[in-house]
């Protein structure tokens, strides 16, 4: 909103609803706006009130616009760290946070150039000979760096990147924002996967999200079945993350799965998949799928791992269905991770059919490696399993049985490997 308190306009953020058709809840659904040039005084983008001074706003009085308008001049601007890309004229930033490692992001741009990035960290192994901090992974299933800072990236595809903690040869200390000077996409964005390599009888493709608004992962369209878990990168360690349920910040990036055996060869994003919803769900007019789950995490000394999810449903196989995910190895060299193992199949999810005959046993492996050997073991279980099941967690090397109840923890040892090199060795890159 604009007030003149004399001659000139004052520009003044203010708290209002965000007209998207969200609920009047304050604390959900308030977000940050301001105008970002003066509007003409003839009416034409909405005004309530015509000034008589030639201004947006005759004095003590507010101008109200249309959003939609096209006008530059009627521009909606979010204040930075309430970005919804409503019409913005400022394009949405990215806030780099913690301690030197990898990241998953995506330049939200067409014909954007790892230019975009080079002013505010580091870019190394591109233009020079140093061991590079920057990799795509294509649609051929390989890692490759750039080969200049001035070629141009493919929209949609998600970038792996290590940004230091330093002042040296270019970088900044954390945090530091990334931003964009270049326009999104005003249409659709298909991007090619990956169906040449193949991984434990699944393909992997480093997607981004290639708008500058929120995205809902729920819109992703495939010309073959994919995976219904993405994942995402936070802190050295992959989460898998349901799609029906995902809501992608702009600048991120992510990894999508698909089978061999019906491998997709595009995916796309379509415009109306933009997003002003901070929701952690979407069901819109899709009838949710009753599922119950136990999520088991994993803590070291050094990491705290989002381990594996045991989902039952009465639509899920106890054979690999879309409903499971792999498990992805960590960036970091300090680590102690979890996952459900069948079948020579390391997974992050394991699907599972509600009602069965019997018993069933689900494995779980650890690999711990650069951590102490104290573990804790973690989970939440929803109350329907307890209600109906009784479950036990075996402790193979003790020959122990814990009965599980909610929201418990099981400590113990497990000799951890130790590692000069961790697993990604090949993308870890020189400080120097």
């Amino acid at each position: 909103m604009i007030k003149n308190t004399s001659t000139t306009a004052d520009t003044i953020d203010f708290f209002a609803k965000d007209n998207i058709g969200n609920s009047l809840d304050f604390a959900s659904n308030q977000v940050v706006y301001r105008i970002y040039t003066a509007l003409p005084n003839d009416g034409s983008f909405g005004q309530s009130f015509l000034s008589d001074d030639g201004d947006t706003v005759a004095s003590g009085n507010w101008v109200v616009f249309d959003i939609s308008s096209s006008n530059s001049n009627a521009n909606l601007v979010a204040t930075p760290g309430y970005s919804k890309g409503i019409e913005s004229s400022i394009n949405p930033e990215a806030l780099i946070t913690g301690v030197d490692q990898w990241r998953l992001i995506s330049i939200p741009a067409n014909g954007s150039t790892l230019n975009e990035i080079s002013d505010d960290t580091a870019i190394q192994g591109v233009d020079d000979s140093n061991s590079p901090n920057i990799f795509t992974y294509n649609s051929l299933g390989s890692f490759n760096t750039p080969s200049s800072t001035s070629s141009i990236l493919t929209v949609g595809e998600g970038l792996l990147v290590y940004f230091f903690n330093n002042s040296n040869s270019g970088s900044s200390p954390l945090p530091i924002f990334l931003d964009v000077n270049g326009a999104e996409p005003n249409s659709d964005v298909t991007v090619s996967l990956n169906n040449n390599s193949i991984e434990s009888d699944s393909y992997f493709t480093l997607l981004g999200n290639p708008y500058q608004s929120n995205f809902n992962v729920n819109s992703l369209i495939s010309d073959n079945p994919i995976q219904n878990n993405i994942h995402i990168l936070n802190n050295g360690l992959y989460s898998p993350e349901s799609r029906s349920t995902s809501i992608l910040l702009p600048w991120q990036g992510f990894w999508v799965e698909s089978s061999s055996s019906v491998a997709s060869t595009t995916i796309t994003f379509p415009v109306n998949g933009k997003t002003n919803s901070n929701a952690t769900i979407s069901a819109f007019s899709k009838a949710l799928i009753p599922k119950l789950d136990i999520q088991f995490n994993i803590k070291s000394d050094k990491s705290y791992d989002k381990g594996c999810l045991i989902s039952f449903s009465d639509i899920h196989s106890q054979n690999w269905d879309l409903y499971d995910a792999s498990k992805f190895m960590p960036t970091i060299d300090k680590y102690a991770i979890l996952g459900c193992s069948k079948n020579n199949k390391f997974k992050s999810v394991e699907s599972f059919p509600y009602t069965f005959e019997g018993s069933a046993n689900f494995n779980l492996l650890i690999e711990s490696v650069n951590v102490d050997n104290e573990l804790v073991l973690e989970w939440k279980i929803d109350e329907s399993l307890i209600s109906n099941y009784s479950l036990t967690l075996v402790d193979n090397y003790l020959d122990m049985e814990i009965p599980i109840n909610n929201n418990q923890a099981y400590s113990f040892n497990h000799p951890s490997v130790l590692k000069k090199e961790s697993l990604t060795e090949n993308f870890y890159p020189d400080p120097s």
